[in-house]
Order: structure tokens, then C-alpha cells, then sequence
């Protein structure tokens, strides 16, 4: 129901509107942070409780997101209705070294192109050494090492959670990023990797699908997930397409051949896709 402009004072009179939130010294989080946690708006009566919970919810997002020293004093003007949020950040938590290590009792440094491998991980991981110990981006850094290695072609790979040891002191030299700045401590950071089985594809009699078709259905398959029966997920998938298409009687058969040298496994996919079939539509008329 409309709010008649008497009832409207009357519900204000029992409390004061906010007019305006302020918030100072925050450089390490923006306005969006800011926005996520606050309980009470600009035109809401304020409210103590609600304040004091925003403002500590602000302090435990600043020390989730690396600064582990935040306090956040609230205050609110009753005459001007402006409540402001004051933060003092500290020092932050900083990365001394990030390290991705196996489950392998022979390690991943034994397995054929691994530095490589290992060079594009970190690159994907979105943290790097003197910056700020986000666990935020250390969560999402662990996400993208999983896609990574499904884009290098892994079948059952698995990244373990983000696991965080505290240093004695700063590292000797500090980080480039980190020279000059001010650090409350420094933290490594250790992320558990089970690549799993590393896996080609090569494909065989097809030509009502192509090449990139049949890889476009690979991808697809291991963004959901492909585990030790990957094989006849894949050939199910395959035929699943054909069928789709018109070729009921389409085969599919997979031919593995491990790699010399440990390089995983190479598999190629012969293909029968046989005769597609046609629905002939027949127009039938009537007189009357």
C-alpha cells in the first residue's frame, strides 16, 4: 500500500534516515567489498546493532583478503544523518613463495614437458610472490589450475585445497612487487596436484563430423567431469552425435597406445558412421 506522507514522518520519528555513507582509508577494497557486507543503506533508519555487524564484517573480509591486522570503527552523525565507516587497514599478509607439488612419490618434475606445464600453472594461478595473501584469488587460482590442466589435455586431474605455512621471516631477496612495502608477515603457499593421465586424440573414418567437431565434444566432456571409464564416456558422447544427425547406425571404437617415454597415452577413435538416414514427408490430399 502507498505510504500517506503522514505515515511516513510517523515512521521516521522513531529513529533517524541515513542520508549518506562514508567510508575512509580503504585502498585494499572497493566500493563493491564495501557494498557486499553492509547491512543498513543509504534512506534505511539506522540502526547500532546493524552498524556494529557491518563493520565487522568489514574487518573479517579485510583479514580473508590478506590484511590480517584491519580494525573498522563505526560512528553516525544524527544531526547531518551521515554514517561513516572508518579503516584502518595494517600491514598486509604477504606471499614469500608458492610451491604446486605432487602426490607422486617420483614427483611431477619426472614426467616428459613438466616445466613446462608447471610455468603455464603458476601463470594461471593469479597470485604471485610479494603479493598480498588473498585467499579469495588463492581459491580462484586453485579453479584455474584445474581447467589448465584439462586444456593440457589431463584426464582425472586434481588440485588439492590452497595450504598455507607461515614464514619466520621475510624472504631474502624480497620480491620485486613487494620492495619498499610494508608486510605484517609472509606466508608460503603449497597446492597439491594430481595430474592424472595425460591424453590425445586422433580420429578416423569421420566425415560428416570434422576433426574440431569430434574435439569441441572432448572439451565438453571434460568440463564435466571424465573419470577412470573415460573411454566409453567419450564413445557414448561420439555416438550420441551421430545418432543426432541422422546416422542410427554409426559405430565408434577407440584404439589406445601408450606413449614411448611416459608421455601418457595417444587414442585413436575409428569411426563408422554408416548410412544417415532421411524422413521423407508425404503430402496427402483429400477431396471433398
Amino acid at each position: 500500500l502507498p505510504i500517506s506522507p503522514a505515515s511516513a514522518a510517523a515512521s521516521t520519528e522513531a529513529g533517524v534516515v541515513i542520508e549518506s555513507i562514508e567510508a575512509e582509508g580503504m585502498t585494499g577494497l572497493g566500493a563493491a567489498e564495501l557494498q557486499s557486507v553492509l547491512e543498513l543503506g543509504v534512506g534505511d533508519e539506522f540502526v547500532e546493532a546493524r552498524a556494529r555487524r557491518s563493520a565487522d564484517g568489514l574487518a573479517d573480509l579485510y583479514r580473508y583478503r590478506g590484511f590480517p591486522e584491519a580494525r573498522v570503527s563505526s560512528r553516525f552523525d544524527r544531526g547531518a544523518g551521515i554514517w561513516s565507516l572508518s579503516v584502518d587497514e595494517g600491514a598486509p599478509l604477504r606471499i614469500a613463495r608458492i610451491r604446486i607439488e605432487s602426490v607422486e612419490s617420483n614427483g611431477l618434475a619426472a614426467r616428459p614437458g613438466w616445466q613446462r606445464i608447471e610455468a603455464a600453472l603458476r601463470s594461471r594461478f593469479a597470485l604471485f610472490t610479494g603479493e598480498i595473501f588473498d585467499r579469495e584469488k588463492a581459491t580462484a587460482g586453485a579453479r584455474a589450475l584445474q581447467s589448465a590442466l584439462v586444456d593440457e589435455e589431463y584426464i582425472g586431474a586434481a588440485v588439492g585445497e590452497v595450504l598455507i605455512e607461515r614464514e619466520k621471516a621475510a624472504p631474502d631477496p624480497v620480491p620485486a612487487v613487494a620492495a619498499g612495502k610494508t608486510a605484517s608477515g609472509w606466508v608460503s603457499l603449497r597446492i597439491r596436484v594430481e595430474p592424472g593421465e595425460k591424453v590425445g586424440f586422433g580420429f578416423r573414418g569421420n566425415r560428416f563430423l570434422s576433426r574440431n567437431d569430434l574435439l569441441a565434444l572432448v572439451r565438453e566432456q571434460r568440463a564435466l567431469g571424465l573419470g577412470a571409464n573415460y573411454l566409453e564416456t567419450l564413445r557414448v558422447r561420439f555416438v550420441e552425435a551421430y545418432r543426432a544427425a541422422g546416422f542410427t547406425q554409426a559405430s565408434v571404437t577407440a584404439f589406445p597406445v601408450e606413449r614411448p617415454g611416459s608421455e601418457g597415452r595417444h587414442v585413436t577413435w575409428v569411426i563408422d558412421e554408416g548410412i544417415r538416414s532421411r524422413i521423407r514427408s508425404e503430402e496427402h490430399t483429400s477431396e471433398l
